[in-house]
């Protein structure tokens, strides 16, 4: 597959699991992000959203499917890390 085609198909893919799960994904981020930092903002939980979608775009690449278990574990991954980087930056 070219690669002009198989970006095409990773946008459309990707495009129909945004259509799909967004509203969960974002529920799913506030829900866990409430646990660890519950005065976050609308700003972080946005930042996080936009960071479990560039995994998912990431793993539709090498893998050639995302489900929602994967953006699952995306979201507890960049959960984590956020809150492991703000820890070490004296959160």
């Amino acid at each position: 597959m070219s690669y002009l085609r198989q970006h095409t198909h990773i946008s459309a893919v990707l495009a129909e699991l945004q259509s799909r799960y967004e509203g969960q994904v974002i529920a799913l981020v506030v829900q866990e992000l409430a646990v660890v930092a519950p005065r976050a903002g609308e700003r972080t939980v946005m930042e996080l959203v936009a960071d479990v979608w560039r995994q998912a775009e990431e793993h539709l690449a090498k893998a050639g499917r995302t489900t929602w278990d994967h953006l699952t574990w995306f979201a507890d991954h960049v959960i984590s890390t956020r809150v492991t980087d703000a820890q070490m930056a004296g959160w």
